[in-house]
Order: structure tokens, then sequence, then C-alpha cells
């Protein structure tokens, strides 16, 4: 019996021990996995934490091909406030482009002759200023094409309010005038062009009122150094009226018998018509 208990024993341990072994094994092999690759590494790379952040191989050799891509590219270092601020941007600027100075930009004062614009943009001081403000040629470029397209704009714009004042006026001053319209305006245009020069491109002469003053003037003054009366006969339609009216409460219109009578039947007659014009 004694020897019967002492192989149970003996094999009851042996069991044990193997258990004890296959435990230790599998929790070695669960855990080993994640970093195996880093085993057959010297010492001080398995320690490095730049090394040992990689989880496999894979991870580091990708690691390592990417930071290859960068080798032998321009580094820019991004300025940060302090002593050395301005020198820095200085040299990142450069790098990005900008002229030593502001003669580098190599601009020309801008003619706007093309665009029908009897203008010239100067751009020398702008070229200081992108200078002080460390701009590219190509925000330069930018900058002024944008100034240049504003101007352009702001003209046609301004020259279709002139055009639209200018239509509005003939209008007006065709309905007023009648018949009389191209001769009041002949005779306004030779006054002003003699006596006013000075107005010419503002929007005074496009102004119906003032050109009523000039057609004014030359009836006042008739032929004199001021500018021509209106010629060909031809009267606005409230001259013309009132003329009419003077007429035909004269005696010569009234009575057929007076050898004028004719005359001015004749005469009331081209004032209708004048009255009538538009």
């Amino acid at each position: 019996m004694v020897e019967t208990n002492d192989t149970e024993t003996t094999e009851t341990i042996i069991d044990t021990q193997e258990t004890e072994t296959t435990e230790t094994t599998d929790a070695v092999d669960a855990t080993s996995p994640a970093n195996s690759f880093l085993d057959g590494l010297d010492a001080s790379y398995r320690n490095d934490p730049n090394i040992n952040k990689f989880e496999s191989g894979d991870a580091l050799a990708k690691g390592y091909t990417e930071l290859s891509k960068m080798l032998g590219q321009d580094k820019v270092v991004l300025p940060k406030e302090g002593e050395n601020y301005d020198a820095q941007m200085d040299e990142l600027m450069t790098k990005l482009g900008m002229p030593e100075t502001a003669e580098g930009y190599n601009l020309q004062d801008i003619d706007l002759k093309e665009q029908g614009i009897d203008a010239v943009i100067p751009v020398g001081e702008f070229s200081k200023v992108a200078r002080d403000l460390r701009m590219t040629p190509a925000q330069v470029e930018g900058v002024l094409n944008f100034y240049k397209e504003d101007i352009v704009n702001n003209n046609a714009q301004s020259n279709e309010q002139v055009n639209d004042a200018v239509n509005t006026a003939k209008v007006e001053l065709r309905k007023e005038y009648g018949a009389a319209y191209e001769a009041n305006m002949q005779a306004a245009s030779g006054i002003f062009k003699n006596h006013f020069p000075s107005l010419e491109g503002t929007d005074l002469v496009n102004n119906p009122g003032f050109v009523r003053d000039l057609v004014k003037l030359s009836k006042s003054f008739g032929e004199t150094k001021l500018g021509e009366a209106p010629k060909g006969g031809a009267m606005s339609p409230a001259d013309a009226s009132a003329e009419k009216l003077k007429l035909m409460n004269s005696p010569a219109y009234t009575s057929q018998l007076d050898p004028e009578h004719d005359s001015v039947v004749e005469k009331v007659r081209a004032l209708r018509e004048m009255e009538m014009a538009v």
C-alpha cells in the first residue's frame, strides 16, 4: 500500500509541474507577439522610445520610409515673437520669393489707355509699401490687378451714369424746345465753348437748367461776343404759343381786309406747328 501511495504521489507532482509550465508558457506567448520584432535589436535600440513606440516591424519601416521622403527638402521654420522675429520673417518670405528691395518687383506704371481711360497709375510708392509688408511678387501682382479692374469697372459705371444723364437732359430739352431744339443747342454750345471752357467735363454741362440759361443768354444778347442767337426762325413751343396769341389778337389776323392778313395767317399756322413740335 505504501508503494502504491508513493507512485500516485509522484505522478501527481509531475502532473502539477507540467501544468504550471504550460500555463507559464501560455502567459509568455500571450504578451510577446506585440514586441517580438524588438528581440532581435540591440538593447540600446530596443529601449529607445523612438523605436519601441512602434508595434511592429512594418510600422517601423513605414515611419522610416516617410521620413526618408522628407530628406533633402527645404525646411521652413515658423517665426516666433521675440528678438529675432523680423530677421526670421525676412528669411521666410525671401524663401517664398520676396525680393531684397522694392525695385526687385520690377513694376511699371500702369497705363489705362487701352481700357479707354486717359490715366496712368503710378506704382513707385506702392512697391515700397509692398516691400515693407514683405509681399511676394504674386501678391503684388494680384493687388494691382484688383485695383486696375476696380478703376475700369467704376469708370464704366460712371460713363453709363453720365450717358443716362445726357440722354435724360436731351429728351427733356427736346420736348421743351421742339423744332427750335437744334438751333438752341447750337447757340448754347457756342456760348459754353467760348466763355465756360473750365467747366468742360463737369456734370454741370448735362444739367438742363444750365443749358436753358445758356439759351437765354444767346437770345438776350443776340449775335454778340457772348454767342449767336438761334437761327432759322425756329422757336420753342412756349415761345411759339406766345407769339401765336399775339398775332391772333392783331388786326391783321382778325380782319380779312387787312393787306397783311394772309401773311399773318401763314405765320400763325407755322407757329402752331412749332407749338406742337416735340
